[in-house]
């Protein structure tokens, strides 16, 4: 599975190591669209969701690094999908998060492997 992009410097820790200077995060914005980048637009949910705790903002990444192919994202967005299913009872839910996880899976995920038999 492809890594988040490197950024320069000194090693961040915490939620800090999720965050991009302005510049950057607008250049990787437009090169994840762009290339359909699955790993760069994970890196991008991971900025706004652990770096700034922004959830609004990370949503959009996270659905399109899943859309792309993304297992990691895919698990996760699946796994909302799921909670999702658990409080409300909706259907379309719980098949949505069947469809992530059989994906995830099927690219080498294998706590998603586990959910599916779990579900099933």
């Amino acid at each position: 599975m492809p890594t988040p992009p490197e950024l320069p410097g000194a090693p961040l820790t915490g939620a800090n190591r999720f965050l991009l200077p302005d510049a950057q995060r607008q250049s990787q914005e437009a090169q994840a669209l762009e290339r359909r980048d699955a790993a760069l637009a994970f890196a991008l949910y991971q900025h706004y969701q652990l770096g700034l705790n922004q959830s609004e903002e990370a949503a959009p990444w996270l659905r399109r690094a899943a859309d792309w192919g993304h297992p990691v994202a895919g698990y996760n967005l699946g796994l909302e999908h799921l909670d999702r299913y658990e409080k409300l009872g909706t259907d379309a839910d719980r098949q949505a998060a069947l469809q992530l996880f059989r994906a995830s899976a099927a690219a080498g995920h294998e706590r998603a492997a586990q959910r599916l038999r779990e579900l099933d």
